[in-house]
């Protein structure tokens, strides 16, 4: 088990879908033009997407507001993201999304700002309880 699925699945009321398959991995990155972190490409192959005490990853799904593609789309439209950047979350608080970019870094943005780094990995994210953008 990957270290973001150890992770995950010690979190209280994890809910998660069906796992992703390198095909549909691969049709995402092609549609965002980009190739996702080394532990997001772990977590979609663990869990598709997931959900847990009040945070919800995109993933890939046929749900609009959580499949990954979508959402990040979205977010080109209305936010100033580098094109090695997508949507992990969105915190459903005041426009802010979580997003990582292609090296794993986690950042977090506002609307009419620029991205700041937050974290390091997927893994430190959901480890840190505490943090609130």
């Amino acid at each position: 088990m990957s270290e973001i699925a150890e992770i995950l699945e010690a979190k209280e009321r994890l809910r998660a879908g069906g796992a992703a398959d390198s095909e549909k991995i691969n049709i995402a990155e092609e549609a965002l033009g980009l190739k996702f972190a080394n532990d997001y490409t772990e977590y979609l192959k663990a869990f598709g997407f997931a959900s847990y005490k009040g945070h919800e990853l995109t993933g890939l799904c046929n749900s609009a507001r959580l499949n990954v593609t979508d959402v990040t789309v979205e977010a080109r439209e209305l936010y100033d993201l580098a094109s090695d950047m997508y949507v992990i979350e969105e915190t459903g608080y005041e426009g802010i999304l979580i997003l990582q970019d292609t090296k794993g870094n986690i950042y977090h943005i506002e609307p009419a700002s620029k991205p700041e780094k937050i974290f390091s990995s997927l893994a430190d994210y959901i480890q840190n309880e505490q943090f609130n953008p």
